[in-house]
């Protein structure tokens, strides 16, 4: 059976796929419209450009998680499929037909 990733392997491969990265990024977007509607009660004042780069940022983010949980798919399917292969290659051993 393969081996489960430890919580920290897990961060960082999340890291490396800067998961992590555009978590932060999309939060501190998300923070500053969050913070004014809270405070004031109303979107006014915050800048055109903001509510764009809102737009971009989480329309990169849901469009990257999609792609990076695909390729983890596609990895997972792989040691899935070379730990059968060893498996089976195993129990045929050398003098079975």
């Amino acid at each position: 059976m393969p081996e489960r990733p430890t919580a920290g392997q897990m961060f960082l491969d999340l890291f490396k796929e800067s998961v992590i990265i555009q978590s932060l990024i999309t939060l501190i977007v998300l923070s500053v419209p969050a913070y004014r509607l809270i405070t004031a009660g109303t979107m006014e004042g915050i800048p055109e450009f903001w509510t764009g780069l809102t737009t971009l940022v989480i329309g990169y983010w849901f469009g990257a998680k999609g792609s990076f949980q695909a390729v983890r798919a596609n990895r997972e399917t792989l040691k899935a499929l070379e730990h059968t292969t060893t498996m089976l290659a195993a129990r045929s051993g050398p003098g079975s037909a």
